[in-house]
């Protein structure tokens, strides 16, 4: 194996949530923004937290870590959302002039995309290296090329009903939370749209995924959900309905609006934007305060897509054994050429995810293949640098 590759390999377990909350608090790690108003959060690779602050034209970059926030972008007409891609780039929706605004790592600023006033929430489509974009003025979702910046209506109608937050799944179904009824539609990479969730008084349903798991903001009930995608059930992370400012114990912590959400990339914390309180909040523990039940066996081989897809620097390879077997996974270059080896031992029956860190590879596309018995599949991934 190559010395510059990382690894590390973890077994997931089907979970339930555990009602009480065990072990999950809330805290805050930033305030008193000027002027207040935070909202739609977006996070990227490094934990670091972009929020804007609408009525202020301002958006705020935040280190997850010490709370430390000073404002990268100003001007603006009224940012309510934002999104960032695999590299760090974040983008900015201006509801107002419906102008997206891009903010590089070296803090270069640009008009990404113009002329689509009433744009909200944001979030990257690694499926096609491209930014989905909800428009809540005319019930649209708008998909913008990253290579190019042309921009086409992605879904239109349909149950759109004041589009505020957006999000992707591994599967590529895009999920779209309406301001305007309450309710969590689902988009199949066929545009194929169905009702997945509906939450009543939820409102502002910014929302963000992490796995097969959901977490939105109810802005007018001032709780913290999360969906399970499979089931679908929906539970109560934080807060008790009562509009407040208390962190401590999820089930007796208080907001004021939460109206914006994102999750860290190791699934550990998740943080609100809690406008009326003008803070941003920190839900950590969610793993502890998890029951971890033992999984049934799987029925069937399965190498997944890698998620994220592009990516940079690292992403995860998930596989499953319905049965004992010796693995083994290797990451080729288009050539043929073997990269490195990943996995190479016998694995009992169940779900596994490979962490693969590439960072010092160049841009391209790479294939990964896995092996088990008689069971052999190859995908594709690309760096996106």
């Amino acid at each position: 194996m190559l010395n510059y590759l990382y690894l590390s390999l973890i077994v997931i377990l089907i979970s339930s949530f555990n009602s009480s909350f065990a072990q999950i608090v809330v805290s805050t790690i930033a305030t008193n923004f000027s002027p207040s108003g935070v909202e739609g959060l977006a996070i990227d690779q490094n934990g670091i937290i972009y929020t804007p602050t609408g009525p202020g034209g301002k958006v705020y970059k935040v280190n997850s870590t010490n709370g430390e926030a000073h404002v990268v972008l100003s001007g603006l007409s009224f940012p309510q959302g934002g999104g960032v891609d695999p590299v760090g780039n974040y983008y900015a929706a201006n509801y107002n002039t419906g102008a997206i605004t891009k903010l590089t790592p070296d803090s270069s600023i640009y008009i990404f995309a113009d002329d689509v006033p009433g744009v909200t929430g944001i979030t990257y489509r690694p499926q096609n290296n491209s930014l989905i974009i909800a428009n809540y003025a005319h019930n649209n979702v708008y998909e913008a090329s990253l290579a190019d910046s042309v921009m086409t209506v992605y879904f239109s109608g349909g149950g759109l009903n004041g589009p505020d937050g957006v999000a992707f799944d591994s599967e590529d179904n895009l999920y779209v939370a309406n301001f305007g009824d309450n309710k969590i539609h689902k988009i199949t990479p066929a545009k194929e749209i169905s009702l997945f969730a509906q939450i009543e008084g939820l409102r502002s349903g910014y929302i963000a995924i992490h796995e097969n798991t959901m977490y939105v903001s109810g802005l007018s009930v001032n709780k913290i959900f999360m969906i399970d995608l499979i089931t679908r059930q929906i539970s109560v992370l934080a807060g008790t309905g009562a509009a407040g400012y208390v962190d401590g114990p999820a089930d007796s912590a208080q907001f004021n609006h939460p109206n914006g959400i994102a999750v860290d990339p190791s699934g550990e914390r998740v943080y609100v934007a809690d406008a009326n309180n003008n803070a941003i909040r920190v839900i950590s523990g969610i793993i502890s305060g998890i029951e971890e039940n033992k999984p049934d066996a799987p029925s069937e081989f399965n190498l997944e897509q890698n998620y994220p897809n592009p990516f940079n620097p690292s992403t995860k390879i998930k596989f499953i054994l319905p049965e004992e077997n010796f693995v083994s996974l290797k990451i080729f270059d288009v050539l043929g050429n073997e990269i490195t080896t990943l996995v190479n031992e016998t694995k009992p029956a169940g779900e596994y995810v490979v962490d693969f860190n590439a960072a010092d590879l160049v841009s391209g596309i790479y294939f990964y293949s896995i092996q088990a018995g008689s069971f052999l599949q190859t995908k594709k991934l690309m760096i996106l640098k």
